[in-house]
């Protein structure tokens, strides 16, 4: 049996747009589909490169191989095991990143109808469909790295929600201070004069820390049973081609 190290975590680093997540429960006369609020959730999950976050969590995944160090022993005997592993899995998590994303959107359309209204909703969704919001949402995906909760991942079962929510806290920081200082001074001054024009932007902020939340509870989120025998069928058909019975 080949070990199967933190893939709990790690199917939890899919780079859904920090602004896409979260945390309270819904009451159910929160969970109406309001046109509105449907839209800015799909503008934000348009904006979103899922493939290039996608890249981003099997990068994650391949350093999580290599420091199992039966793992790396044996790719250091059949060079390119762990490349091939981590390869084979991909559709894998490509399919749970969907999975996830449904899960998840009656929560998000909820915040959005319990903290804006129908106009500030569509004031949002406008700005992330336009140019510069697409870039914003671009390079949150192509910057976030779960490094901080990665750190702390042995540890996780032991950690309070606060110490958890930290941990992702300091990561989406991390993207998203790295996504502003790819923006140009006129993109700075553009955003500031959208946040005087549309003040709907900044309650974005307002909703942050729920947001934080439930990234918190998404990064403990465990693979199905179905999911997880098909990333161990792919490691031990790995194993078999490379080095037999």
């Amino acid at each position: 049996m080949i070990p199967f190290l933190k893939i709990r975590l790690v199917l939890g680093a899919f780079a859904l747009s920090p602004l896409a997540l979260v945390a309270l429960p819904v009451p159910a006369a929160a969970q109406q589909s309001d046109a509105a609020y449907q839209d800015l959730f799909n503008a934000i999950d348009e904006g979103v490169d899922h493939e290039v976050a996608l890249d981003s969590t099997m990068k994650v995944v391949r350093r999580e191989y290599a420091a199992i160090p039966v793992i790396a022993q044996v790719d250091q005997m059949s060079p390119g095991l762990i490349d091939e592993i981590v390869k084979e899995m991909r559709p894998i998590f490509r399919d749970y990143q969907a999975r996830v994303r449904d899960k998840y959107r009656p929560q998000m359309v909820g915040l959005f109808a319990r903290n804006l209204t129908t106009s500030e909703a569509q004031d949002i969704a406008a700005f992330y469909r336009s140019e510069l919001g697409r870039r914003i949402l671009g390079g949150v995906s192509r910057n976030y790295s779960p490094d901080a909760t990665l750190e702390n991942v042995q540890e996780l079962d032991g950690q309070s929600e606060d110490e958890v929510r930290d941990n992702v806290a300091s990561d989406i920081g991390n993207a998203t201070q790295a996504t502003i200082s790819e923006l140009s001074q006129d993109d700075l001054v553009a955003m500031g004069r959208l946040a005087m024009e549309k003040p709907a932007l900044l309650k974005l902020g307002q909703i942050n820390p729920q947001m934080i939340a439930l990234r918190a509870q998404m990064e403990q989120e465990q693979p199905t049973p179905d999911e997880a025998a098909l990333i161990e069928a792919v490691i031990q058909a790995v194993f078999k081609r490379r080095l037999g019975e």
